[in-house]
């Protein structure tokens, strides 16, 4: 990933991680008028997430493309999997 990605990626992360927090802190949250337009700014975060993910899953060379498809896999069915993904393979150079 370029560091762009990596801003995009963790700042989405940031946006994911501490949303569901502050909704269970602050009970005023739990409004129409709050919780619509914090829903579509958290579902343009995860389109974000997942195409800067994707991309770099498909531009990473991996040892076989039996990995390459298994994060596919992994990230698509399980999207939790990006916080093992980011680390091992997503933050380090190409």
């Amino acid at each position: 990933m370029n560091s762009q990605e990596k801003i995009v990626s963790l700042t989405t992360l940031f946006i994911l991680l501490s949303v569901p927090a502050l909704l269970i802190i602050i009970p005023k949250l739990h409004s129409l008028p709050v919780l619509l337009p914090l829903s579509i700014v958290v579902f343009i975060a995860n389109a974000a997430l997942l195409f800067v993910v994707f991309k770099d899953i498909f531009s990473r060379p991996f040892s076989s493309q039996k990995k390459r498809y298994l994060w596919i896999l992994l990230i698509f069915f399980f999207p939790p999997t990006i916080l093992v993904y980011l680390p091992m393979h997503g933050l380090k150079p190409r």
